[in-house]
């Protein structure tokens, strides 16, 4: 009898392991598709080209032509970033006569390269980027503009806001660069050691006198992770019987989901997720017999 009820088991988990396996295919699949999608891009966004090296490097794909045609890709970027910044020292004020929008909108972009993808290909010039951050800011306060240095875990974004902005203002341009849902958004000053959430116009008109023209550093919290085990409630609920076919396709699909929807850094955490799914998925059919 145990022999009989074993091999059940076995099967669905190996149908689990299977799924694991297609959550890995599908990612790997997703890596290289993103590669080519930032390398049609004239302009991407450098911190979706750091994103992508990093993640090709933990999966192993820096060696195929994608990863290698992606990696050369932000050598340019990181080029044309240093040649920005070095040509603004060496003309100045001129240069920013001859740049459509002015200084900031060069050496903005510029610098966001020389900080988020140039230490993904070995770096920049030494004391490049030091220089670049101080010719923005020099820059920022000529043209009467605020600016922020926004960070999302590994993720860093800087915005050129106008003067006088408000904070609700700040909030939605905040959401829409970092490709968030405004509502409920909180962001939290970083200053030195410590740290505000700001939820309050008097607290923007604070950091403001404080801080005319920046930088100003913001923290945007991560977006939250879908819940493994948000059907367990449900399905202790559900009575009757549920085939090794059901179980099988409903946790094909909660792995599907949480390798789709996972925003983590590693392809490793969302194999994790997938594989605590696969023994939820286990645990349940054992009482359920």
């Amino acid at each position: 009898i145990s022999l009989t009820q074993a091999k059940p088991k076995r099967s669905v988990w190996s149908r689990f392991s299977s799924a694991a396996a297609e959550v890995k295919a599908t990612m790997l699949l997703g890596a290289r598709l993103r590669c080519v999608q930032l390398l049609e891009k004239q302009a991407p966004d450098p911190a979706e080209v750091a994103q992508a090296l990093r993640r090709n490097q933990e999966m192993d794909l820096h060696s195929e032509d994608c990863g290698q045609a992606l990696i050369a890709h932000a050598h340019r970027l990181k080029m044309q970033a240093e040649d920005t910044v070095v040509r603004d020292e060496r003309l100045g004020s001129s240069h920013a006569r001859r740049s459509r929008g002015g200084r900031v909108a060069a050496l903005q972009p510029a610098t966001e390269v020389l900080e988020t993808v140039a230490p993904e290909v070995g770096g920049c010039q030494p004391g490049l980027l030091e220089r670049a951050q101080g010719r923005l800011q020099a820059a920022q306060e000529k043209e009467q503009k605020i600016g922020l240095r926004c960070r999302c875990g590994p993720i860093t974004r800087l915005i050129t806001l106008e003067k006088g902005v408000r904070l609700n203002d700040v909030r939605a341009l905040v959401a829409q660069r970092f490709q968030r849902p405004e509502d409920g958004l909180v962001l939290t000053l970083v200053d030195g050691q410590s740290s505000m959430a700001l939820t309050e116009e008097e607290q923007w008109r604070r950091v403001l006198k404080a801080k005319p023209f920046g930088p100003i550093e913001l923290e945007v919290p991560k977006p939250p992770r879908v819940a493994s085990g948000s059907g367990a409630a449900a399905a202790k609920k559900k009575r009757g019987k549920v085939s090794l076919a059901g179980l099988a396709a409903s946790t094909h699909s909660q792995v599907n989901r949480l390798g789709a929807t996972t925003r983590s850094e590693s392809w490793a955490d969302d194999l994790g997720n997938a594989a605590a799914a696969a023994r939820f998925q286990q645990q349940r059919l054992g009482s359920l017999r």
